[in-house]
């Protein structure tokens, strides 16, 4: 847990995850490139491609995976979590 001091007393908080995200930077994309990020979270698997310009964003945990890229074309992106005070959820391991 990432911990946080605040005034005097250097009290300590603990930090979790609360949502993921990644924003996606590929010009032209082609869905023949593989690398969409698909949400398992529901009964049928939405792909989402990782076209110029888009984010997504959802509550962790969540179930996902990213797909294999095709070629040698790299997939750029730029990830990161928003955190909110609180223990870490059981099961869940450090970064």
């Amino acid at each position: 847990a990432q911990r946080q001091e605040t005034g005097s007393e250097k009290a300590t908080t603990p930090w979790t995850r609360w949502v993921a995200e990644a924003y996606y930077l590929n010009k032209e994309w082609k869905a023949t490139a593989g690398g969409q990020f698909v949400d398992m979270a529901a009964s049928k698997h939405v792909l989402h491609s990782p076209d110029f310009n888009t984010l997504v964003a959802f509550e962790v945990p969540r179930l996902h995976a990213v797909r294999a890229l095709r070629g040698r074309r790299p997939r750029y992106s730029l990830f990161g979590w928003w955190l909110r005070p609180g223990a870490r959820a059981k099961g869940a391991k450090s970064a």
